[in-house]
């Protein structure tokens, strides 16, 4: 099964760079970059060596919360899985961890 995770940063209008859709199979791992931010890190999708990350932000002390609900929906048996800051921006889609966690989302390609 192909998975998709599905990042949206900025007001959650979806304008060009706002968005991104990565295959989770590219899923390399977590790091904590600040008391208040959670790194994702991809394979780049350009198939170069660098990587890919979105940058979490979030309240101070919650990475393990963050890293522990990130884990969760990609675990899920969804194959489109939405995470993004705006929990008022309609998606559809009932896998959404921004809803309570995180306070924005930055990505890095």
């Amino acid at each position: 099964m192909i998975k998709c995770l599905y990042f949206s940063e900025g007001s959650g209008d979806n304008l060009a760079g706002e968005a991104i859709m990565l295959n989770a199979n590219r899923f390399l791992g977590m790091d904590i970059k600040d008391i208040d931010e959670t790194t994702l890190q991809f394979e780049k999708i350009d198939g170069t060596a660098a990587e890919s990350t979105i940058d979490l932000k979030h309240g101070g002390g919650m990475n393990m919360d963050v890293m522990k609900a990130a884990g969760a929906v990609m675990l899920a048996n969804k194959h489109f899985i939405v995470i993004q800051q705006d929990p008022s921006s309609p998606t559809g889609y009932e896998h959404n961890i921004g809803n309570d966690l995180i306070t924005d989302i930055t990505i890095n390609e």
